[in-house]
């Protein structure tokens, strides 16, 4: 079984990767023919890093400043950001019956999470036509509620088209305005919209292991995928139930069964989807914290979704529970984990959430007339790629902006890419003496 080469290379090129996609769709989108009024290349290249890492913010209304062929265009950015720009090639070499060299399968494996080269191209192919299915399902289910809002049908398959890749990518950008609230009574549009999301954040390998292994034993990364998903979006909508209920500046003032559907799609979207129901900024503080600590979990490794996904946090959780029993073994579902999987797993906590507080406080001395709690927030959802927002991206100061475009990318591209694209790692030869220091 060929192994991936864990050298610096394939991190640098997917790096830059992602970095020039987002500069070409931005000089695109700035161009004249493909905006309407004035847009800066700074506002362009803020949609664009948000559209290409899947997040969702945005600096502008979308469909007030790009023309319908520059959304066209975003529809094919949100979907290279969400199967990523190696699944894209992959998909077009594989379906023209072209080899991929062992470069570009390597790529491809890193670009998907993937530790083996073996079940890359089968991996590759059933997320393209996995995607495009669910997809234009999904168009299908939400394209009357989008003729009821847009009675201009090209308009309207447009709009449809938009909101079920932004949706399964799990991007969270939107052309109804700037947020999907008008749709927040409408059972079957919040029903299709949190079904894609979360078929997108469930994970490209375990939703192939329910489709194609039916019956079989699954592996240790969709069961803790299966186990965690469910734990966290019934005690997500649970505990937004409870804090949200009476508020009718969110959803106090809806009928019962639109208030749980509702409460449920915040818990549904709130790990990557970004797409805002309701006024987040009339949220209650507990429910925004609430809210951070999800986006922060984020969705499933080989995903659209971001955060420092599942396996991670199941990951911490093993090895404290290990700690604290004093095992020297790391045990999920009876299953002992390598060293270098709990390593990644701290490595990729600890930076998130170093990189997380120097933002805060990077954005905390560039924008000091903006409220605390929603420079906090915004921080939250660009690292994480979720997209939820509090209003305040587009009154950012140039710096702001380009800031959380550093962060948009660094969350997208991944942590651990961006630092093996700069040190590379290798082993010492030299071993020191152990000595014990007090902790605690």
């Amino acid at each position: 079984m060929k192994k991936i080469s864990f050298t610096k290379s394939p991190f640098k090129k997917i790096t830059i990767g992602y970095l020039a996609i987002s500069l070409a769709f931005a000089f695109l989108y700035w161009l004249p023919p493909f905006r309407q009024g004035e847009l800066s290349f700074l506002d362009a290249w803020f949609i664009s890093s948000s559209a290409l890492s899947t997040t969702g913010l945005s600096t502008v209304v979308v469909a007030d400043v790009l023309t319908p062929g520059a959304q066209w265009l975003m529809i094919l950015e949100m979907q290279i950001g969400g199967i990523g720009f190696m699944g894209i090639i992959g998909s077009y070499l594989f379906l023209m019956y072209r080899d991929a060299t062992l470069p570009q399968l390597t790529l491809m494996g890193f670009d998907q999470n993937q530790r083996s080269l073996r079940n890359v191209k089968s991996l590759i192919l059933f997320i393209a036509m996995f995607s495009a299915l669910s997809e234009f399902i999904g168009f299908l289910f939400l394209m009357p509620d989008v003729l009821r809002a847009e009675p201009h049908v090209g308009t309207a398959i447009r709009d449809a088209a938009f909101h079920a890749v932004s949706a399964f990518t799990n991007t969270g950008l939107d052309v109804f305005g700037g947020t999907i609230e008008p749709f927040n009574r409408s059972p079957v549009f919040m029903i299709v919209t949190a079904l894609l999301v979360f078929l997108g954040v469930l994970g490209f390998p375990t939703v192939w292991e329910l489709i194609y292994l039916r019956g079989k034993k699954k592996s240790l990364y969709t069961k803790v995928n299966l186990l965690f998903h469910a734990v966290l979006l019934v005690v997500g909508a649970v505990l937004i139930t409870a804090l949200e209920w009476g508020n009718r500046s969110t959803v106090g003032d809806m009928p019962y069964g639109l208030r749980a559907l509702n409460t449920m799609f915040l818990s549904v979207v709130s790990r990557s989807g970004g797409l805002g129901n309701v006024d987040l900024g009339a949220a209650m503080p507990a429910t925004v914290l609430l809210l951070m600590a999800l986006m922060f979990i984020g969705g499933s490794a080989s995903s659209t979704a971001g955060g420092i996904r599942i396996t991670t946090f199941a990951i911490l959780l093993a090895k404290a529970r290990s700690a604290i029993t004093r095992n020297s073994d790391v045990i999920l579902f009876r299953k002992s984990l390598y060293e270098e999987d709990v390593q990644k797993a701290y490595l990729i906590f600890f930076f998130v959430l170093i990189f997380f507080f120097l933002s805060c406080f990077v954005l905390f001395v560039s924008e000091s007339a903006t409220d605390t709690l929603a420079i906090v927030f915004e921080a939250m959802s660009a690292i994480t790629n979720n997209g939820f927002s509090h209003g305040v991206t587009g009154g950012l100061s140039p710096f702001g902006k380009l800031w959380l475009i550093l962060m948009m990318m660094v969350g997208r591209i991944g942590i651990i890419s961006i630092i093996y694209s700069i040190v590379k790692p290798k082993k010492s030869a030299v071993k020191y003496i152990k000595e014990s220091i007090i902790v605690g």
